[in-house]
């Protein structure tokens, strides 16, 4: 399946996780365990449109969009809490 960095931004602000973390910061790290877990970019560097912006948590306009096998979903969100420093419920 794929994903953006910013729709995981979104779901994150939308269960009022990682506040007062900036979301390039969340963006950086989304990259970063996406990248560590060989998930790779498709297509390589293009962006895509970014869900609707939310208040003062505005998203970016656009965001990477990265190929995740839907299995790995849980890992994922397991080490993007340990890298933001979230608990996950």
């Amino acid at each position: 399946m794929k994903i953006s960095s910013d729709w995981v931004v979104y779901y994150l602000r939308s269960f009022n996780l990682c506040e007062g973390v900036h979301n390039r910061k969340i963006g950086i790290a989304v990259s970063k365990v996406l990248e560590e877990m060989n998930c790779p970019q498709d297509p390589k560097g293009k962006q895509i449109f970014a869900p609707s912006k939310i208040s003062e948590t505005d998203l970016a306009d656009r965001g990477l969009q990265y190929v995740v096998k839907p299995e790995d979903l849980a890992e994922f969100f397991k080490k993007l809490a340990e890298e933001l420093d979230f608990e996950l419920a």
